[in-house]
């Protein structure tokens, strides 16, 4: 046993900058720090290494695979995103911290995927919102499956990479908003991180989410983890 990561490695690395590291912006400002993945969101012995290992052969593991699909998915390939995002809307130490007491983490883990996994059922068109990663990019955190309502309807989504990101939606359409859907996306990102916003780029400004934010008046309304966009 020892230190354990509440988002999947795999993942975060996705969205380090060529020497193999990431810039973490504190949510509530200061200067950034600059690490490899494999030291954010650790948190030493938080759950068994049986717990561990069948999440990530079960869950992690095909989620990743599925998530770097290029194509469109399978339903098999809809289900493991779908698990993927349910332990991460679960797993992440916000939610940890906040629904779950540490001894009782491991005997309601299961029901609570299961709760989230049939929820997720809702959401059953996929869209890939592709940007080109240089002026233009998709941001992440150390909670980084989000959910907001916008137009009258739940979308969860979840960046993938800093070009790529994923939305499900009950809708056969990609929301609009005023904001435009990148910066919207980015701000929600912020607001719904708990201590740390992850990004390639070294000049992320940490004002500007939060202004967005402020200004569209994006704020939690189940949680702290859905959103509301008005």
């Amino acid at each position: 046993m020892g230190d354990q990561h509440h988002i999947q490695e795999a993942y975060l690395k996705a969205f380090e900058d060529k020497t193999g590291k990431l810039w973490v912006y504190p949510k509530n400002g200061g200067n950034p720090l600059y690490r490899p993945a494999k030291q954010c969101t650790t948190e030493h012995d938080f759950q068994s290494d049986a717990l561990e290992l069948l999440q990530n052969q079960m869950i992690e593991t095909p989620g990743m695979r599925a998530l770097r699909e290029t194509h469109q998915l399978s339903d098999v390939q809809h289900k493991s995103i779908s698990l993927w995002m349910a332990l991460h809307i679960l797993r992440n130490e916000k939610s940890f911290r906040e629904l779950f007491q540490s001894q009782d983490w491991e005997q309601r883990f299961k029901q609570e995927l299961e709760t989230e996994r049939v929820f997720s059922g809702y959401y059953r068109f996929v869209f890939i919102c592709e940007l080109d990663g240089d002026i233009n990019y998709w941001l992440t955190s150390d909670n980084p499956v989000i959910e907001f309502r916008i137009e009258n309807q739940f979308v969860r989504c979840c960046s993938i990479l800093p070009t790529k990101m994923i939305l499900f939606s009950p809708r056969d359409d990609v929301p609009t908003h005023e904001l435009g859907i990148k910066n919207l996306f980015n701000a929600i990102v912020w607001a719904n991180a708990d201590r740390y916003v992850f990004s390639h780029k070294n000049d992320v400004s940490i004002e500007r989410l939060q202004r967005d934010a402020t200004v569209f008046e994006i704020a939690p309304v189940l949680d702290n983890i859905q959103f509301e966009s008005v």
